[in-house]
């Protein structure tokens, strides 16, 4: 995912995949695992371009 992927990812409920027929799953199924974890970090590649995000104690 790029940028604005990322930012998606961390905004609950928001989905850039609403809609699409090729998508599975929507954002809020793993809602449970952000006030579970201490710890978040996502790291991504798109268009050789690395985008690295940490949220720490999200609850």
């Amino acid at each position: 995912m790029d940028e604005k992927g990322l930012a998606s990812f961390w905004d609950l409920g928001n989905s850039l995949r609403r809609g699409d027929e090729n998508s599975i799953g929507e954002k809020e199924h793993g809602t449970k695992v952000f006030f579970s974890s201490r710890k978040i970090e996502v790291i991504t590649v798109k268009d050789e371009k690395k985008y690295h995000a940490v949220m720490n104690e999200p609850s």
